[in-house]
């Protein structure tokens, strides 16, 4: 389905800026692919600083992103080597169980810290990892999230909506689709301002995830 109204602003369900995703798959192929056992947070973390430091010479400025939907009684115990590596730590609590204590890395790094529930219509974690890419590096190269929409849907019906990209913005833009129902991916129509039109087939879904959808804009998008 595609809307006609709203016109020059750009139509879809969610819209993000984000970098190139060579980069994501750099660092996709060097995280562990199997989990098993229990939580042990500090487990994580202390995997997280070996991976860094498969291609640099230690963890200073290093940036981990820390999910967890578990409890953790030994959180504690890597207080000190998480203050000692020079990194900073994101968390983002998944559900009510989570470990209280988790934020707490946060607050000694400098990191950010999120809540998310795993409700299939939540996007929570999506604007999580958004506030996160939004916050770090440089902020020429930083992205912005422009809308993020979310809704349980049944057969046959649709999500719509629109997307408003100023002259400010506009480099590297990405439009993310994702969905929880089936690995199938929905029809999908995204329209731009000059009445051009990408169907399903232009957007590109990864091996990693065979839920998520994701077109590039190339070069600048249109106001």
């Amino acid at each position: 389905m595609w809307a006609k109204e709203l016109q020059p602003a750009w139509q879809t369900a969610f819209a993000e800026i984000a970098n190139s995703g060579s980069l994501k798959e750099a660092v996709s192929r060097n995280l562990p692919t199997v989990a098993d056992g229990g939580t042990s947070i500090c487990s994580g973390v202390c995997e997280g600083f070996q991976v860094f430091q498969r291609q640099y010479p230690s963890t200073e400025g290093c940036e981990i992103v820390l999910l967890t939907d578990g409890e953790d009684s030994s959180i504690g115990s890597c207080f000190a080597e998480v203050k000692r590596s020079g990194s900073k730590i994101h968390t983002i609590a998944l559900g009510p169980s989570a470990a209280k204590e988790l934020e707490m890395l946060s607050d000694m790094t400098g990191g950010l810290k999120f809540a998310a529930t795993n409700s299939l219509d939540s996007n929570g974690l999506i604007d999580a990892y958004s506030g996160i890419s939004s916050g770090s590096g440089s902020v020429f190269q930083q992205s912005i999230q422009l809308e993020s929409t979310s809704q349980s849907i049944g057969p046959s019906e649709w999500l719509s909506g629109t997307v408003s990209i100023d002259r400010t913005v506009g480099n590297d833009t990405f439009f993310v689709v994702t969905w929880g129902a089936s690995t199938a991916p929905p029809k999908i129509g995204l329209t731009d301002p000059r009445g051009k039109r990408y169907s399903q087939k232009a957007f590109e879904i990864g091996d990693t995830n065979v839920r998520m959808a994701r077109l590039r804009i190339e070069g600048t998008a249109e106001v």
